[in-house]
């Protein structure tokens, strides 16, 4: 058996092996364990986690348990140390098991209400207004023609997005999305990105700005960054009022380029701040106007970031705009 000492109790107890313990008379020596019996007058239970000089976790089940003299004082108490790491060992495990199943069953439930819902429904537009061209083309006004074109050229857009988003993110979830470094000028990827999206925000007459240094250079994944800053971007496109405004910025710090993507929407409430990341979680934003996200976009943005080596997280008040910062190490 080994000696295991803790802050709480006294370092004369060995893993199973009981101690007695006098009452000192004279305020001596006492333990937390001892005062404890004492003030209770019955036997008291508690857990110890003890860390070696390895750095090393063992716990222990301390019991103390009093005995008594003819007048019923507690003058001496029995005590046991039980070596309990193997059961706590396990619990964690079952823990840590139970989260695991809780995250595949939120997966599945998002991916399927993304089928279901979200990529179903932009194909009751297209063939709406497809079967609406196509029956009453000669009757329909040029202008309403235009109309129609550009409602379904946009709906088929924002489907190719998610689903590509959702591949992404299938891939990303089974282990086949490796990441392959390269020495990238984030100035090409942010003008990239606004290239990208400049056409969904001249339809809100939204305005992209870039505020990145020449000669900025990362060593990181190509696709994973730009789908990042992309997401990042038509999200806050998708929820900032028309005639509003998006900047892309970076800067080194601390051997890491951080990034953040600014908008001057309709913000973010305190309560989902934390939640915006997390699958488990819906958070049904109305974005502006009739806009409504899946999250989906920002759970792949969290993936793509932690696979770099980095962090991601949102900062902002309601009415006030929104900010999504993420950090890229330089190597």
């Amino acid at each position: 058996t080994k000696a295991a000492s803790s802050s709480l109790v006294s370092n004369r107890k060995f893993a199973g092996i009981k101690t007695e313990f006098e009452i000192p008379k004279d305020g001596g020596e006492s333990n937390w364990l001892l005062e404890k019996v004492v003030e209770s007058k019955s036997p008291f239970t508690a857990e110890q986690k003890v860390v070696n000089e390895k750095g090393e976790n063992s716990y222990y089940e301390i019991q103390g348990y009093p005995i008594f003299d003819k007048k019923g004082n507690v003058v001496k108490m029995i005590e046991y140390s039980i070596d309990v790491t193997s059961r706590k060992t396990a619990e964690e495990a079952l823990r840590e098991s139970e989260q695991k199943l809780r995250e595949l069953n939120a997966t599945k439930d998002k991916f399927f209400s993304i089928i279901a819902h979200d990529l179903k429904n932009p194909f009751s537009v297209i063939l709406g207004y497809s079967e609406m061209l196509y029956e009453d083309f000669e009757q329909i006004p040029e202008k309403e023609k235009i109309k129609y074109v550009s409602l379904i050229g946009d709906t088929a857009q924002h489907s190719y997005n998610l689903l590509e988003d959702l591949l992404n993110w299938a891939r990303s979830q089974t282990g086949i999305l490796e990441v392959n470094k390269e020495k990238i000028d984030i100035n090409f990827i942010a003008t990239d990105t606004i290239n990208f999206s400049a056409a969904a925000a001249e339809s809100k007459k939204i305005k992209l700005n870039s505020d990145v240094p020449e000669n900025l250079i990362v060593d990181t994944d190509r696709f994973m960054l730009s789908t990042i800053l992309r997401n990042l971007v038509n999200n806050a496109i998708k929820f900032t009022d028309n005639e509003g405004c998006v900047t892309i910025k970076a800067l080194h710090e601390n051997n890491q380029i951080l990034f953040s993507i600014a908008d001057t929407g309709i913000g973010l409430k305190p309560e989902d701040i934390e939640k915006l990341f997390r699958i488990d979680v819906n958070i049904n934003t109305i974005g502006s106007p009739k806009n409504k996200g899946t999250g989906l976009g920002l759970i792949l943005c969290r993936e793509f970031v932690e696979k770099l080596g980095g962090k991601i997280w949102a900062e902002g008040e309601l009415g006030k705009g929104s900010c999504f910062k993420f950090t890229i190490p330089l190597q």
